[in-house]
C-alpha cells in the first residue's frame, strides 16, 4: 500500500510544484503579487535547486528549471473561490464551469487551455522537459498536453473526462501516465473505477503510516 509518507522523492516534489502553482493563484485573490509568493514558496520548499521561469508561467502554471536546462511543467487546479474572468461564462465558480467541461472532453476548444497548450510547447523548444504534472482541474490539461508532447504525466486527484477515457480520442498506447488519487477522493473515482487504458492508478492512504507510528 502506498501512503502519503512513501511516495518517490520525485513525486513529492512535483505535488510541491503543484501546490506552488496553487499559491500564485491564491496571492493574486488576495490582491498580492503571485509570482513573488511563488518565488517564496519555491525557495522555501524546493531550495536552489529548482526556479521559477516568469516568462513561461503565470497564475495557471509554471515552469520550473533547474542548472542543468531541464524542465518540470505543473498545472494548478481549481480554486473553489475562483470565478471565470471572460467570455459567456464570466463570474460562474471555476469548479462548475471546468467539472463540465471536462466530463465531455471538450477541454481543447477554450483559450485557457490552448494558452497552457501553447507555453508547453514553447517550455519544450527551450528546455528537456521532464515532468508535466496537474492536480485536479491542471491534471485534465497536464494529460492533453503530455499526450501531444508523447510524454508521461504525473497527475494528481485528477479529474478525468472523455478524453482520458479515450472517447473522444485513440490514447497513445506506449505512454504510461501516473495518477496519485487520495483515499477516498469523489473525483477520481470515476478514473479508479473506469481505468484509463494508458494510465496506472495509486490510491494513496495517509491511515497506515499513521497507525504505524501510534504502535
Amino acid at each position: 500500500e502506498i501512503t502519503m509518507y512513501s511516495l518517490p522523492d520525485r513525486v513529492t516534489e512535483l505535488a510541491e510544484m503543484t501546490k506552488i502553482s496553487q499559491e500564485w493563484k491564491d496571492a493574486e485573490m488576495a490582491n498580492r503579487n503571485g509570482y513573488k509568493a511563488a518565488v517564496k514558496r519555491t525557495e522555501k520548499i524546493l531550495g536552489n535547486k529548482w526556479k521559477i521561469d516568469p516568462e513561461l508561467s503565470n497564475s495557471e502554471f509554471i515552469t520550473f528549471v533547474n542548472s542543468n536546462n531541464e524542465a518540470k511543467l505543473v498545472h494548478r487546479g481549481t480554486n473553489p473561490s475562483a470565478l471565470i474572468q471572460r467570455g459567456k461564462n464570466k463570474g460562474v465558480p471555476e469548479p462548475i464551469y471546468w467539472s463540465g467541461i471536462i466530463a465531455n472532453g471538450t477541454e481543447k476548444s477554450y483559450a485557457q487551455f490552448q494558452e497552457a497548450e501553447a507555453n508547453a510547447f514553447k517550455v519544450n523548444a527551450k528546455y528537456k522537459l521532464i515532468d508535466i504534472a496537474g492536480y485536479s482541474m491542471g491534471s485534465s490539461k497536464a494529460f492533453l498536453i503530455a499526450e501531444a508532447l508523447n510524454i508521461n504525466a504525473t497527475l494528481f486527484n485528477p479529474l478525468l473526462g472523455r478524453n482520458a477515457l479515450g472517447y473522444n480520442q485513440p490514447l497513445k498506447m506506449h505512454l504510461n501516465h501516473k495518477v496519485y488519487r487520495n483515499y477516498g477522493d469523489v473525483a477520481t473515482l470515476g478514473a479508479a473505477i473506469s481505468h484509463p487504458k494508458n494510465m496506472t492508478i495509486e490510491t494513496v492512504s495517509p491511515s497506515r503510516k499513521i497507525n504505524e507510528k501510534a504502535k
